[in-house]
């Protein structure tokens, strides 16, 4: 679960929030930073959508469904807001990581999703034994 902290939502908020959007103590007036706003959110929802077509092919239907991509720009309007109100990336990075860690976990997301290393049980791994025909065994 905290791969998901860095990865996506350290990595997206720092790409689509601090990134595109101008800091909110910086003076641009509202209309520009509402401009850059409205892009970085379509920005975010376009990349879920291509998520779905590159790096997680086999959640193609799921990356690609409506209501999946309703929520999504739901968060980024979420977590715009947020960084609108407080400039901070260490609020919106929490906020984000709850977001999804509630969706793979508690809402069906992780059946949705492919099987990934951070899904799969941690197994201990047996070491075979050396065959007699290996001559790198000795």
């Amino acid at each position: 679960m905290l791969r998901l902290l860095l990865i996506p939502a350290f990595v997206e908020e720092v790409i689509f929030r601090v990134m595109l959007l101008p800091h909110p103590n910086e003076g641009v007036p509202g209309w520009r930073w509402l401009f850059w706003a409205a892009l970085s959110l379509v920005l975010y929802v376009l990349y879920h959508l291509l998520l779905g077509k590159t790096i997680y092919r086999q959640a193609n239907d799921t990356f690609s469904d409506r209501r999946f991509l309703v929520l999504v720009g739901w968060l980024g309007l979420l977590l715009t807001g947020l960084y609108w109100i407080t400039g901070s990336l260490w609020l919106i990075v929490p906020v984000h990581w709850v977001a999804v860690v509630v969706w793979i976990y508690a809402l069906g997301g992780k059946g949705r999703l492919p099987q990934r290393r951070f899904f799969k049980s941690k197994k201990t791994r047996v070491k075979a034994a050396p065959s007699q025909s290996d001559p790198l065994a000795a």
